[in-house]
């Protein structure tokens, strides 16, 4: 029972480090976009050049942020999963202790 509780333990651990992570590059991905999307001066002879390469990585980071979203909406779901049978297991230990308590 104890290796259940140690599991459990470090399966909620791998959980707030992935959220953690998801958290950061979320934000990195963002702060990116904003740098991508700020209009250049117009002085600059290069401006149009560069506005329509940065449209186009704009589209890469979009599509790439979103990536990252289904992939850490997919973890969360396994890793719910993971946490039910974990649980389950454990209540299973704690009910077989209790019946061999109760045996004469």
């Amino acid at each position: 029972m104890q290796d259940l509780e140690i599991a459990i333990h470090h399966h909620q651990t791998l959980y707030e480090q992935i959220t953690q992570a998801y958290a950061e590059v979320s934000q990195d991905g963002k702060a990116l976009l904003d740098v991508l999307q700020r209009p250049l001066s117009p002085g600059n002879s290069e401006s149009l050049t560069a506005t329509a390469n940065y449209s186009k990585a704009v589209h890469r980071v979009l599509d790439i942020v979103h990536e990252v979203l289904h992939h850490q909406r997919r973890l969360e779901s396994i890793w719910q999963h993971r946490k039910v049978r974990l649980h389950q297991r454990l209540q299973l230990c704690v009910f077989q202790q209790d019946v061999q308590q109760v045996k004469p």
